[in-house]
């Protein structure tokens, strides 16, 4: 007989991209090349952390409570 069950639970939300990426990653000089200044042109953390926050309220959070 089974007296316990684990759950094992994965979640994933995808990293927004910033509308015209590619043109301002092509706009770069060769010393602004750096993967701080590269992931702020490429990703749109303000819009990732309020979808995620959003998704965590409704979803995340009260599934895993």
């Amino acid at each position: 007989m089974v007296r316990k069950l684990i759950l094992f639970l994965e979640m994933h939300q995808p990293r927004r991209l910033r509308y015209g990426v590619l043109d301002k990653l092509c706009d770069l000089r060769g010393d602004e090349v750096e993967e701080s200044t590269i992931n702020s042109i490429i990703f749109n953390d303000e819009v990732n952390r309020e979808i995620l926050n959003r998704v965590a309220d409704k979803s995340y959070v009260p599934t895993l409570s």
